[in-house]
């Protein structure tokens, strides 16, 4: 089956590298120049999902673990630097920056926040449990619009988390919705996010398409 690419960019100097994971192939960069190259040095880890916080690229290794890189850099990669969120047995889905708040973890049936801490790079973050929700189909379900995170979960329901606070949006369309989605392939699941017209849309497979 496929496993939807993800990006995230860390300015390093006057360079923004974007750096590209999809949970099967190794983690790759581009700097602007050329194609994109593998993330070769330091061992880098197999991500699913990515995004950058607090200057590190930050990003999730299914079932349980979250990791992290140094400040500033893509060559260095300690394994030291890492949380094992197992404190409940649900898998890890997605991961998200959402600015002030932090590092949000959407696991299958919770969310944590992730929080800058001081000390050594290894104890850069704590992480907290805010709540039980059933989390998104799969980190490209979740769409970041005005601060907020919008996301779509396997059976159709779409859910917000501003990093505070959690509510479900939509609900008029939801008998409609899980009675249409192929929970067989949520891991296709996708959604954007269109400025012009200040509108969150997701795409999904309905139950018997090719």
């Amino acid at each position: 089956d496929i496993q939807l690419s993800r990006f995230a960019i860390l300015a390093i100097g006057t360079v923004n590298y974007l750096v590209h994971v999809n949970g099967i192939d190794a983690p790759r960069q581009w700097d602007g120049i050329g194609a994109l190259t593998t993330l070769v040095t330091g061992n880098p880890p197999d991500w699913s999902d990515i995004t950058t916080a607090f200057d590190r690229v930050v990003g999730i290794v299914p079932p349980y673990t979250v990791r992290w890189g140094e400040a500033l850099r893509l060559d260095l990669w300690n394994e030291l630097n890492f949380r094992t969120l197992s404190d409940t047995p649900d898998p890890l889905v997605a991961i998200s920056n959402l600015g002030t708040v932090g590092i949000v973890c959407y696991k299958r049936a919770t969310i944590w926040n992730g929080y800058q801490v001081g000390g050594p790079s290894s104890s850069a973050f704590k992480f907290e449990l805010r709540g039980y929700f059933e989390g998104p189909a799969s980190p490209a379900a979740v769409v970041q619009a005005n601060g907020i995170d919008y996301y779509m979960t396997p059976s159709g329901r779409i859910g917000a988390y501003d990093g505070n606070s959690h509510q479900w949006v939509g609900e008029g369309a939801w008998p409609l919705l899980r009675t249409t989605v192929d929970v067989t392939r949520a891991n296709r699941f996708c959604g954007a996010y269109n400025a012009l017209y200040n509108e969150v849309v997701f795409f999904y497979p309905r139950i018997g398409d090719n």
